[in-house]
Formats: structure tokens, sequence, C-alpha cells
């Protein structure tokens, strides 16, 4: 019997009702009953992916996401708007239970661990500084992140190639999201194999995949002339983008509502080390470092911004992980959570 049937099979039987439970709970909380202003941009621009005006807004994003934005400009052409919308967001739905079901296999997180996790991170917000989410709409940071869930599962089960393909889909899908999310998951590899020439070799191969998103890039920040000064052009953005990118007031203070996302993040790292402690092997170290330095990314970060006068960060949304960084840590704590009052009370007995 093949890997893939013993997976059909071990799924079918054992694990189909914890998939379609995490399903219904996100769609208890999620359904497609509205359409949202993203959603309603990006389906729009998807609709004008032949629209070959250059000043067109949506013009150059068709361009970098054409993997995506070309079968959805058929996909909506066929089902319309409104059914087409509840249609692809019903789908992400079913993709976040089936990738949820995945990683909680590959890095062995219970049941339990996951349902309380994902209630807990709706319930918070999906954020720790209300600078993103990744449950609610149809858009292509959302297919980006769960390609990014299955890459890093996919790469726990030392299947490369899958893991390669879907970051890769994530940097056509969202190339903040998913080059963000390749540095990660390169920092991860190292810690699993403590190999940084295999390392290399993962990050080329995803590096040339992904070389016309590159391209574009380049030739849009450096080769069209904006007839703008670059420190004017990031303040543009910036003033645009305050709320997601800037956790600073004009006189160079804190703003109160970040604080909040602070404490949140000093919270997770404590808790982690004092669980990690508690319980020594009990789980992924590999995952558990690298949900540390994530924590940790988001402290030197706020440092950076502050001396970062210029703004030359605020255009590259640099709390846009937050998201996912907030729901991993979230599964960590509550799995040694409940190892540790489980021990606890087999002591007692």
């Amino acid at each position: 019997m093949t890997f893939k049937s013993n997976f059909i099979e071990s799924f079918n039987k054992k694990n189909f009702l914890f998939f379609s439970l995490i399903f219904i709970f996100l769609y208890l909380f999620f359904a497609p009953t509205h359409i949202s202003a993203n959603e309603y941009a990006f389906i729009s621009n998807a609709l004008q992916f032949f629209n070959t005006n250059e000043n067109f807004i949506g013009f150059s994003d068709s361009i970098r996401s054409s993997i995506i934005s070309a079968p959805l400009y058929f996909y909506f052409k066929f089902f319309g708007f409104e059914l087409g919308l509840k249609i692809a967001r019903t789908l992400t739905l079913v993709l976040y239970a089936l990738a949820f079901y995945h990683f909680s296999v590959s890095f062995r997180f219970s049941n339990l661990t996951i349902y309380t996790g994902i209630l807990i991170f709706i319930l918070a917000g999906q954020s720790m500084f209300r600078t993103a989410f990744i449950f609610g709409t149809f858009e292509l940071k959302v297919i980006a992140s769960i390609a990014v869930i299955f890459s890093l599962s996919y790469l726990q089960r030392e299947k490369y190639l899958k893991s390669i393909i879907l970051i890769s889909l994530a940097i056509y899908s969202h190339f903040l999201v998913g080059y963000f999310w390749l540095g990660a998951i390169c920092v991860f590899y190292y810690l699993k194999e403590k190999d940084l020439k295999i390392v290399f070799k993962y990050f080329i191969k995803v590096f040339l995949i992904t070389l016309p998103v590159l391209f574009v890039l380049i030739y849009e920040n450096y080769f069209i002339n904006l007839n703008a000064d670059i420190v004017d052009y990031n303040k543009i953005f910036l003033d645009r983008h305050d709320g997601l990118t800037n956790p600073f007031t004009k006189d160079w203070n804190l703003k109160k509502d970040w604080i909040f996302g602070y404490i949140i993040i000093l919270i997770n790292i404590l808790l982690l080390f004092f669980l990690k402690n508690k319980i020594k092997n009990n789980l992924n170290n590999n995952f558990f470092l690298l949900i540390i330095f994530l924590n940790l990314y988001f402290i030197f970060l706020i440092i950076i911004l502050y001396f970062d006068r210029e703004f030359l960060l605020a255009k590259f949304i640099p709390f846009r992980p937050e998201s996912l960084t907030l729901l991993f840590s979230l599964f960590i704590i509550i799995e040694l959570t409940l190892v540790f009052y489980y021990k606890q009370s087999l002591k007692k007995n």
C-alpha cells in the first residue's frame, strides 16, 4: 500500500471528524455572508487582468500575481461576482481546515490544542497589533497564508519538493507574505538540519522559481520614473498605511494601542520559556525555537523602526507576520499547558 493510500485511509477513518469540525468552526465565524472591501478590490482587479492600461491601479498587482490572477479572471467570469466569492471563500475555509489538520499531524499537536488555539486566536482579533488577519476574506494574502502553513508542514515531513512549490506559490500570491515566511522556513530548516548547504539549496530553488516576481519588483522600483523623492514616496505610503506600519506617534512615543501588543509578545516569550523548561521532551524543539525567534523579531523591529526616520521599511508592512506568529505561539503554549497539567495530575494520583 502506497504512502498516499495510507494517508487517505488514515484521514478517512481517524481524522475526517477533526477536519470537519475545524471547517464548521471556521464557517460559523467566517461564512461568506457579505463582501469585504478587500475582496471587492481583489476581485475587481482579477476581472481586469487583461487590462493593458499601465495607469490602471491594479495593473502592477495583476502582473506580479499572474499565476493566481489569470485563473481567477476566468473563474469569476464564469461564476459571477457574488456566487464566485461564496464558493471561493468557502473553499479557503476548507483549505485552512485541511492545512491545520496536516499541520497538527506533522508537529503532533492535539486536536484540543488546534481547536482552542483557533478559538482564542479569533476572539483576540487574529493579531496582536491589529495590522493583519488570515481568516474572513478571499484575497491573495489568504492564499499565501494557506500555502505557508502547508509548506512548513511538508518541510517537517521532509517532503522538500512540495514545500518548495508551496512557498513559491505563496510568493507568487503575495510576495511580502511569501518572502518573509521563506526566510522563517529557511531558519526552521537550519534548526532542523544544522546544515547551511542544504538550506542554501532549498533557498536557491525557491529563488529561481520566483525570479519573475523579483524582475517585476526591480523594474517597478528602479526603472519607473515616479517623479517623487524617495523620502516623500515613503512618507506618502506611511500616511496611507499608518495604522499598519507605524507604532509611533508624531513625537516618537509608542502608541497606546500598540503597547498591549508588545505586552502579549513578552507574555508569549515568558510562557514559552517557562513551559518548555517544565516539559523538556514533549515538543518539536526546532519549531519552538522558530516561534521564539518570530516573537523576538517584533521586539527588534520596533527598535529598528524607531531609528528609521525616513520610513524605508514602511512599504514592506513589516508587522504583517504577526497573525501567523500569534497563532503558532498559541498552539505551542496551549499544547505545553495541557501536557503540564496532565503530568501534574498524574503526580497527584
